[in-house]
C-alpha cells in the first residue's frame, strides 16, 4: 500500500525529517528487546530509509534523489549524511546507532510527523521483522526491485556518476520486496 495524502511540500528539512526517521528506527529496534547481531549500522540505516520512502509519495517529495549504488538504492543527500553520521540527538557508527546523552527528542512539524509516522506503520505491516534483517539481506532485497536493477545496469565504470532512480519508478515498482523469503 502506498500512502497517496496530499500534501505535496511538507514543513521540515531533509536533514530534520531524517534524524527523526532514525529516532524512530532506534525505538522500533529496541522496542522489541531483541538482541541481535545486526544492529543499526549505516548501510542498513540507508536500506531501511529507502524501503520506508517507497511506502510515502509525500516523503519521496522530500527525499527525491534516489540513485542505484552497487549496494542499492540510496537517497544521495541522506547517504552523505549518514556517512557523516553526527545528528544533534545521535551519533551514527559504522555498526549501530546510539542517542546522545541528555538529547532531547527531535522536534519536527506535526505534519511531517504524521507522515513519517504513518509510512512506518506500513512499512512495520509489510514486514514486522524488517528492522531485525542484517544489512546483507536488505541489500539483497533491495537489489530485487527493478528500479534499482534497471538503473545500475546503465553503472559499468567507477567513478561514473550513479544512474537516478525517479520517484515514478519507485511507485510504480511493479513487486514491492521488503524482505527475503526465510521471513
Amino acid at each position: 500500500m502506498i500512502l497517496d495524502n496530499n500534501i505535496t511540500k511538507l514543513n521540515v528539512s531533509k536533514d530534520q525529517a531524517l534524524e527523526y526517521i532514525l529516532e524512530q528506527f532506534l525505538q522500533w529496534y529496541t522496542a522489541e528487546g531483541e538482541n541481535t547481531s545486526y544492529g543499526l549500522s549505516k548501510l542498513k540505516l540507508i536500506q531501511l530509509h529507502f524501503f520506508l520512502c517507497s511506502t510515502s509519495r509525500p516523503l519521496l517529495t522530500i527525499f527525491n534523489k534516489f540513485v542505484a549504488k552497487k549496494f542499492g538504492p540510496a537517497e544521495l543527500d541522506c547517504l552523505e549524511l549518514i556517512k557523516e553520521g553526527t545528528f544533534s540527538s545521535m551519533k551514527i557508527h559504522d555498526h549501530h546507532l546510539i542517542l546522545k546523552e541528555g538529547a532531547p527528542p527531535v522536534e519536527i512539524d506535526q505534519s511531517a510527523k504524521d507522515i513519517i509516522d504513518e509510512a512506518m506503520t506500513t512499512l512495520k505491516r509489510q514486514n514486522p521483522r524488517i528492522i531485525h534483517l542484517s544489512a546483507i539481506d536488505l541489500m539483497i532485497t533491495t537489489n530485487r526491485w527493478r528500479c534499482w536493477a534497471n538503473a545500475y545496469k546503465g553503472e559499468t565504470t567507477e567513478g561514473q556518476q550513479s544512474p537516478s532512480i525517479t520517484i515514478n519508478q519507485i511507485l510504480n515498482e511493479p513487486l514491492k520486496y521488503y524482505g527475503v523469503s526465510t521471513i
